[in-house]
């Protein structure tokens, strides 16, 4: 296994964005505050290198969505 080294950083966020992360922990999404965001900043790296603005992956993926539940409900019928 390779060892990644890691650096703390210090991040101000707004009471009401800390209250949402907090949520997520609580449903289970994230083990804590720092998976949440160490998430986030992955997921921004990702869209940056790839060069596709989110707006445009989320498109993407509201499409294949619903696409995907035509499919199922088609199936049902």
């Amino acid at each position: 296994m390779i060892k990644m080294s890691s650096k703390s950083i210090p991040v101000k966020l707004p009471d009401e964005l800390i209250h949402e992360i907090d949520e997520l922990i609580a449903e289970g999404k994230f083990l804590s505050r720092s998976d949440l965001l160490r998430y986030g900043a992955r997921l921004i790296v990702g869209v940056e290198r790839r060069k596709l603005p989110l707006h445009t992956l989320a498109e993407e993926y509201a499409y294949k969505e619903i696409v995907s539940k035509l499919e199922r409900t088609r199936d049902e019928a």
